[in-house]
C-alpha cells in the first residue's frame, strides 16, 4: 500500500511523481518544485515528452528526507531561479538566523539536516545546499571541537597524548 503526499497545484502544469527510498511514500510534485533540482530538471528534458505521468525513484533519499526537502523547495516554487554567489568564499554574507531558511533548518536534527545537505548535493538543488551549509555555519561558528563533537554525535577518535602531539606539531610559527 502506497501513501501518496499530493501538493497543491495548478492543472496546467505538468506533474511528477517521487518515490522514496522505502518503496513506498510517493510524493507528487509539480514541475516548479522540480525544476530546482538540477538532476531532476536534466532528466525531464531527456525525458518523452508524451509522457503524462512520470515517475522517478530515489533511492538514495529516505521519505523523511524528501518531506523536508519537498517543503524546501515548494517555498521557493515562484521565486526566480536562485544563482548561487560566486567569488571567494570570505565574501558571502550569510543569511540572518531570523530568515525563512535558517528557521525551517533550525527545525531540522542535526541527522536530518545532514540527510537534507546530502540529498540537495545529489540532486543539485544549489538554494538548499547553500543554505544547509550557512546552518551548519552557524551550529560550529565559536564552538570547541568537543561541542562540535556532541553537536554532531561523532565521537573523539584521538587519546588526549594524541591531541596534545598535534597541538604541539601544530603550532604556528
Amino acid at each position: 500500500m502506497s501513501s501518496a503526499i499530493e501538493l497543491e497545484s495548478s492543472p496546467f502544469i505538468q506533474k511528477f511523481k517521487l518515490i522514496a527510498s522505502d518503496n513506498k511514500s510517493e510524493f507528487i510534485i509539480d514541475e516548479r518544485i522540480l525544476n530546482q533540482s538540477a538532476v531532476l530538471k536534466e532528466m525531464m528534458e531527456i525525458q518523452d515528452k508524451s509522457e503524462k505521468d512520470v515517475t522517478i525513484p530515489l533511492d538514495q533519499i529516505s521519505a523523511e528526507c524528501l518531506t523536508n526537502l519537498i517543503k524546501f523547495c515548494k517555498h521557493y516554487e515562484d521565486s526566480p531561479p536562485y544563482i548561487p554567489p560566486t567569488g571567494p568564499t570570505s565574501c558571502l554574507s550569510k543569511p540572518p538566523q531570523n530568515h525563512w531558511d535558517m528557521i525551517f533548518l533550525k527545525s531540522l536534527s542535526s541527522k536530518q539536516l545532514f540527510d537534507i545537505i546530502c540529498a540537495a548535493n545529489f540532486l543539485n538543488i544549489p538554494r538548499l545546499i547553500d543554505a544547509g551549509c550557512f546552518r551548519l555555519q552557524y551550529m560550529i561558528e565559536n564552538k570547541t571541537v568537543e561541542e562540535i563533537q556532541r553537536i554532531f554525535q561523532a565521537p573523539g577518535d584521538f587519546t588526549a597524548a594524541e591531541k596534545e602531539q598535534m597541538r604541539n606539531e601544530l603550532l604556528w610559527r
